[in-house]
């Protein structure tokens, strides 16, 4: 019970304690970090004290002003920020003009020709024989054209515009025929099958 009154009497003194006086060096110290000044730019037509909105600190663009209760207060914008007095808040340099300037221009995409509709705009589409090349293939996607390569053991067939067996493909080991003669040259022929997987680790 004792123990419960002293706890009450002293959070009593503790609450209408005057607070200790701040000597002159504290004050100095406090002011020395301020920037805040007294400014008619923070006062009123009747000349009472205001607050309000920032507003751009002329030649500074790291800067700002706001007034607070009569004081105009040198206000920093965050690291990599400048002022923005269009919209009052710190933004991108790139965004405030004579504060970092406009954005370097990106020079316009180079795209292959092959990628192109008849309009001239850039076009994605389906694989396209590579002259020359069975192991691989042209696909053009937004305007590039990239080469592709077919599995191993397998080449580009562009009658169905898909990589295949290269018995599937005339000259890329397949079967080809000539109009002269009747003769057929096969370059690779698969194996017969006759039901059995003998290779199941192939699979």
């Amino acid at each position: 019970m004792i123990k419960k009154l002293f706890i009450i009497l002293l959070l009593v003194y503790i609450s209408f304690a005057k607070p200790a006086k701040i000597t002159g060096e504290k004050v100095l110290k406090r002011e020395a970090r301020s920037t805040a000044t007294k400014s008619d730019e923070c006062l009123d037509a009747n000349g009472k004290p205001v607050s309000g909105n920032p507003f751009e600190k002329p030649g500074d663009c790291d800067n700002f002003y706001q007034c607070s209760n009569g004081y105009l207060h040198t206000m920093p914008c965050a690291p990599g920020t400048v002022f923005n007095p269009a919209i009052g808040v710190c933004d991108w340099p790139n965004k405030v003009p004579g504060c970092g300037g406009t954005p370097a221009a990106k020079p316009p995409p180079q795209f292959d020709d092959e990628c192109l509709d008849a309009n001239g705009k850039p076009v994605s589409g389906n694989p396209f024989e590579k002259p020359g090349d069975c192991d691989n293939f042209y696909q053009c996607s937004n305007g590039y054209l990239h080469t592709m390569p077919c599995a191993p053991g397998t080449v580009f067939n562009p009658a169905i515009g898909v990589c295949d067996h290269p018995y599937n493909v005339p000259k890329c080991g397949g079967t080809t025929t000539t109009k002269s003669t009747t003769t057929t040259t096969t370059a690779e022929t698969p194996p017969p099958f006759d039901g059995i997987v003998k290779y199941v680790s192939n699979c």
